[in-house]
């Protein structure tokens, strides 16, 4: 299925042309950190995020998680969220720790699952959730799913990006200096436009923990089996990928449909022709926010 923008009249345009939403300042839900990276760090962290309750005759709501050191309130998170609240929807909405300050404990995608996890158990309250995740966040939401698949309802995937940091660790591998620095210091700072700074402080215990939790290569190197993703194929599953990503290849998305379904099903794919691995530009957005209307209707919502 290939799209170059959404025609649709989406509940988010509507919501955003007549009004000006107030956005909630976020909450911090306390969590206890899966691995102690370092002697000096608390036992405890916070977890940033939003909620807002839907109505009482609703028993589905809206779960998401964004990318990689994305913001709380970024493009995508404020469409989901206008478009939830049109349609009277429970929403949560998550934001993941930086890993620019080297005198923190460096977060790992265990850690980031289980904050996933947390934030489900304990904030989300309609009994059924429809996860859409951005980038990373579709890997952290299909970890979580595996913990407690009778709690999902749907998933969307937008710009899919499960076991990315496989690709970091090949770029830096190929970059002499890049490869230095971590060699000395065990970090290094990877060259992006997607931060203020120009670059994203990548620490080797990050890519290294991340092999435990990969879903689409090797898990380890014992090759330890990958999860199946089956459990998904008894709901509702959409991904929307820009075949323009310079960042994560479309053919990620296709592999997780490949994984869910046993063969690749391009219907359950959207390719935007034009798109990029942000898919934020209005059209982009109308687009998410159709996909979550036609996720919804074959929920009967």
């Amino acid at each position: 299925m290939t799209a170059s923008s959404s025609k649709s009249k989406s509940l988010h345009s509507q919501v955003g042309r007549d009004i000006v939403p107030a956005y909630p300042s976020p909450s911090y839900l306390t969590c206890p950190n899966v691995e102690r990276t370092k002697d000096s760090c608390d036992s405890v962290h916070n977890v940033t995020y939003v909620h807002q309750k839907g109505n009482s005759n609703s028993n589905v709501g809206i779960l998401y998680c964004p990318g990689f050191q994305s913001s709380l309130w970024g493009s995508k998170s404020r469409a989901i969220w206008d478009w939830c609240t049109a349609r009277g929807l429970e929403c949560t909405c998550i934001a993941f720790d930086s890993h620019q300050d080297d005198n923190e404990d460096v977060p790992t995608i265990g850690r980031w699952k289980q904050d996933t996890i947390n934030v489900l158990n304990e904030i989300t309250q309609s009994p059924r959730q429809i996860m859409v995740g951005s980038s990373m966040g579709v890997w952290l939401l299909i970890l979580a799913a595996l913990t407690g698949p009778n709690r999902i309802a749907g998933l969307l995937g937008i710009a899919a990006a499960p076991d990315f940091t496989t690709d970091l660790s090949k770029q830096i591998s190929a970059n002499t200096t890049l490869t230095a620095q971590m060699n000395k210091q065990g970090v290094c700072d990877f060259p992006t436009v997607y931060h203020e700074s120009g670059y994203y402080r990548i620490h080797n215990e990050f890519l290294q923990e991340a092999t435990k939790h990969f879903i689409l290569s090797p898990r380890s190197l014992k090759a330890e089996a990958m999860p199946s993703l089956t459990f998904l194929k008894d709901v509702p599953v959409l991904f929307i990928h820009g075949k323009h990503d310079l960042d994560i290849s479309y053919e990620r998305s296709l592999a997780l449909i490949d994984r869910i379904h046993s063969n690749k099903s391009y219907d359950a794919t959207i390719l935007v022709s034009d798109g990029d691995h942000r898919l934020s530009r209005p059209q982009d957005l109308e687009l998410i926010c159709h996909s979550l209307d036609h996720i919804c209707n074959q929920l009967l919502l």
